[in-house]
């Protein structure tokens, strides 16, 4: 059975839920499938990195933001992250308008609010490393990370919603299960690029 495809990812559903009364609406399992990958998964493969020279307090979140994993400060030597707190505790810290390097970030509205704000002339840059929304598959796009690197997870998550249209119970546990294994073995897998080797404890 190959999963490379949009269009084979289909048919194999199609395949395993034994229904040829579907067709029209796999493609919508598909995209839940996908949506609660983007929610579940936060892997290396799926970081991205952007940059901006803010000039002010407000930047916007990049268009296929899913999670934040870290915001960098570079001013020439000068590097290093900032803080993520509450929008509530952004306001209690800085109530007032303050101008200068900034030392945290929240975000809400779309947008990342740093503090204290970056002056209108600034020049320095934050790298923003960011977990991101592959793209839908569709008849257009035909692959994506999801399938390149998870098909076995993808196509779970999507027969556990065809199970849960027809109102199959057994199935929509059956096909849960499955995804979750597959899941723990990305996570697992995760730990293994990140930590290769054995951590091991030393006295100090």
């Amino acid at each position: 059975m190959a999963l490379t495809t949009y269009s084979e990812l289909q048919t194999a559903i199609g395949n395993w839920i034994a229904r040829d009364d579907l067709s029209s609406v796999i493609p919508d399992f598909i995209t839940i499938a996908e949506l609660n990958l983007s929610r579940m998964l936060r892997l290396f493969w799926l970081e991205k990195r952007a940059y901006s020279v803010p000039d002010g307090a407000f930047v916007s979140l990049p268009s296929d933001y899913a999670g934040m994993r870290n915001i960098e400060w570079q001013s020439g030597d000068l590097r290093y992250s900032l803080d993520q707190i509450t929008p509530r505790d952004m306001d209690m810290r800085y109530p007032d308008v303050q101008t200068g390097i900034p030392e945290c970030y929240s975000i809400h509205d779309g947008q990342i609010e740093l503090r204290p704000a970056p002056a209108s002339d600034n020049e320095a840059k934050i790298q923003i490393t960011y977990y991101y929304k592959p793209a839908v598959l569709s008849d257009s796009n035909t692959s994506n990370e999801f399938l390149v690197n998870c098909p076995d997870a993808l196509l779970y998550l999507s027969l556990r919603e065809a199970a849960d249209y027809i109102s199959n119970t057994e199935g929509v546990a059956r096909w849960d299960a499955k995804a979750k294994d597959a899941i723990s073995t990305l996570i697992g897998e995760e730990d293994q690029y990140t930590w290769p080797g054995e951590l091991v404890m030393r006295p100090v």
